[in-house]
């Protein structure tokens, strides 16, 4: 998702923007056979009560029809941003992937609808996700929210209609809190939150936050703030600034003042931002969500500006290569679909996604339908998630400080290394308000503290 023209911020992350009118649903279907072998722990397809000496029957796949939605582009900030197909890419090869595979019960049909970072535009698609004839001209099965900034408006009309959400970034509390909403992470609120953890451990005490406007931007420098209280620092700090800031230096010097040392950005011209920050600030320690690493909103800073900057994120990034879900990414050519964010960490959480809702989808008996997929959600448990997140159980959602929508309350620690995303920790799943280890992926060391 991306902010500011995803050179604002690609992952985006705020929840909503009733700010940009256009609207406008496009929607590229792309059909193709798909099922989950590398991330999945589907259940066995049903026995075929056959001996031994019977010959082997093939069943046909079932065809899933999953809609996928998000904004590709923001045709209100022009030629800032470059076409997010990345979202389309990750989705095909993940769904070919699933078509090759023997082990799968179904093939994935599927439908991408651009919201272009509009609440019309939210709705529009929300409303083909609902239609009788949404998903290539069938009904939706599942409906995949990969950046959604109004899902606010999607997750409560598509749920409402029995089509079931799954959701790569849950923005607002009505998505968050819906029942019929599955989130494949923490969520924004951990990826928040965990930006205080980071920021201790490079020694920072008094903490500046900068958000862009949006309906969603007090609480996200709150999640952020109760980040920082937690560690025991405090908050020098807050700013809210436009969307189109292209200036953000006297915001920086607003939540600095003269006893800041560290500042959290989240906005368009992150590499301005770096830019000022280090200069009128020396020493400034600097902290972004994992969603902000792009090329596009570093403004092709070179490395020796941004190497070390630390990053709290929702999902293990694709620069884990020791890990099996990332070596699966990478074997189905996941890494070429990147496009404009190589290393991001959204890029392979779709690409997960994908396989998620065929590992589900793989555990239903009887026909795929939106109410099978909604009540297969439900019950599913202990998914795998390849390392990339802990196992995935719909009991534990909303459990252990989690909110409704996931099971998790666990983000990743990183930092930026040659302009991407590295894990400090690969497989190593953390409390963002604690930091105490709450899960660490089997094989992988866990850490003294």
């Amino acid at each position: 998702m991306t902010g500011t023209g995803r050179r604002l911020w690609r992952a985006v992350l705020l929840v909503t923007v009733a700010a940009i009118l256009a609207a406008g649903c496009s929607s590229s279907s792309s059909s193709s056979s798909s099922s989950s072998s590398s991330t999945s722990s589907p259940s066995s397809s049903p026995a075929s009560s056959a001996s031994s000496s019977a010959p082997a029957t093939t069943q046909a796949k079932q065809v899933l029809h999953v809609f996928g939605y998000g904004f590709e582009t923001i045709p209100a900030l022009g030629g800032l941003l470059p076409a997010e197909t990345y979202m389309i890419n990750e989705e095909k090869v993940a769904a070919a992937a699933i078509a090759s595979d023997p082990a799968s019960k179904v093939t994935i049909d599927y439908t991408f609808c651009d919201t272009k970072f509009t609440a019309n535009g939210s709705l529009a698609c929300a409303q083909q996700a609902i239609s009788p004839t949404g998903c290539s001209g069938s009904p939706c099965d599942v409906a995949f929210d990969i950046q959604d900034i109004a899902d606010y408006i999607s997750v409560p009309m598509i749920a409402k209609a029995g089509v079931p959400v799954v959701l790569v970034n849950a923005l607002s509390p009505q998505a968050t809190s819906n029942p019929g909403a599955f989130c494949l992470n923490g969520t924004s609120v951990d990826a928040y939150e965990g930006l205080g953890y980071v920021l201790k451990q490079e020694g920072a005490a008094k903490v500046g936050l900068i958000t862009f406007t949006n309906p969603a931007a007090s609480l996200q420098n709150a999640w952020v703030a109760a980040g920082v209280k937690a560690q025991g620092m405090s908050v020098s700090g807050t700013s809210v600034i436009p969307l189109t800031t292209v200036d953000p230096g006297p915001a920086i010097s607003t939540v600095l003042g003269g006893s800041g040392d560290a500042l959290v950005f989240n906005g368009s011209n992150l590499g301005t931002a770096i830019k000022d920050a280090r200069t009128s600030y020396p020493g400034v320690k600097l902290a972004v969500p994992g969603y902000e690493v792009t090329n596009q909103l570093m403004d092709g800073l070179p490395t020796s500006q941004t190497d070390g900057i630390a990053v709290s994120s929702w999902v293990t990034p694709p620069s884990a290569t020791s890990l099996p879900g990332v070596a699966e990414f990478l074997k189905e050519g996941g890494e070429a679909a990147e496009g404009a964010y190589p290393g991001q960490d959204n890029t392979i959480q779709v690409w997960n996604g994908i396989h998620f809702l065929a590992n589900v989808a793989d555990t239903i008996s009887g026909p795929i339908s939106a109410a099978s997929m909604l009540s297969a959600l439900r019950s599913a448990n202990d998914v795998s998630m390849n390392g990339l997140m802990p196992p995935w159980s719909a009991s534990q959602r909303g459990k252990n400080g989690a909110v409704p929508c996931s099971p998790y309350n666990v983000f990743v620690q990183e930092t930026i290394q040659n302009g991407i995303e590295v894990a400090t920790e690969p497989g190593v799943f953390r409390n963002p308000l604690t930091g105490q280890v709450v899960y660490t992926d089997p094989g992988v060391t866990a850490p003294a503290s």
